[in-house]
């Protein structure tokens, strides 16, 4: 198996480029789809300097919340993976109990849905192809 990431990336911008330059020539013969933000190297690079800057904001974050409480700005590994543990281990409760309730809630209506399928089934004169659209479309509504 040959690796041919860098060939089919470099095929990708020349595809691009030339989509580009007929689109500047006025050439509209070509499909709406070179429109799309994928296509455009300007917003691709927007979008790209969008992201970086959040996950800065957000590792800011997480840095703070690790060294919450040290008076200094560096720690130990030791000292970093008790603070990892103790931050992992807490338990929130408050975000924590809606969301067991709910899988719970969840959990338990399939153990009561599925045995009493067969007699709403028997009742209701359903086919096989109609108990699956029903199975299916409870299992699409979760």
């Amino acid at each position: 198996i040959t690796f041919r990431g860098s060939e089919r990336i470099k095929e990708i911008d020349e595809m691009q480029m030339n989509q580009k330059i007929k689109l500047e020539a006025g050439d509209k013969s070509h499909h709406d789809h070179v429109n799309n933000e994928y296509f455009d190297p300007i917003k691709q690079r927007g979008k790209e300097k969008q992201m970086i800057t959040f996950a800065e904001l957000e590792s800011h974050k997480a840095m703070e919340l690790l060294l919450e409480g040290n008076k200094t700005s560096t720690m130990t590994r030791s000292e970093f993976e008790a603070r990892l543990t103790s931050l992992a281990t807490d338990l929130d409760a408050s975000k924590t109990i809606p969301i067991s309730v709910s899988m719970l809630l969840v959990g338990s209506s399939v153990g009561i849905i599925i045995p009493i399928m067969p007699y709403v089934v028997s009742n209701l004169g359903l086919t096989a192809g109609q108990y699956g659209i029903v199975v299916s479309s409870f299992a699409f509504a979760k």
